[in-house]
């Protein structure tokens, strides 16, 4: 004759220890990948960025040195209505 137990325990606590530690495992991989994914797409958006902020220095550069380049110290006297000094005077320090 067999005698069914009505309050038996079926799931022992080092069980159900278990699968709640599995459980907040999953659930915090989903959250740290999230979070990954979100910083490398903020990442790209910042190195955009400064890639764009480089060319802009770069031609800002290149207007630079444009404007500062004097190959032809004459053809840029003429352009900006320059008149030569015949007789400059310098600045002499006081101990020369």
């Amino acid at each position: 004759m067999t005698y069914l137990k009505l309050h038996q325990k079926f799931i022992s606590w080092p069980l159900i220890c278990l699968i709640s530690f599995l459980a907040l495992q999953v659930i915090l991989t989903v959250f740290i990948y999230s979070k990954t994914v979100n910083f490398h797409y903020k990442l790209q958006a910042v190195q955009k960025s400064v890639y764009e902020v480089d060319a802009k220095n770069t031609e800002i550069k290149k207007q630079l040195f444009a404007i500062l380049d004097f190959k032809d110290p004459k053809a840029f006297a003429s352009q900006s209505n320059l008149i030569p000094d015949t007789k400059p005077e310098y600045l002499v320090s006081a101990l020369h």
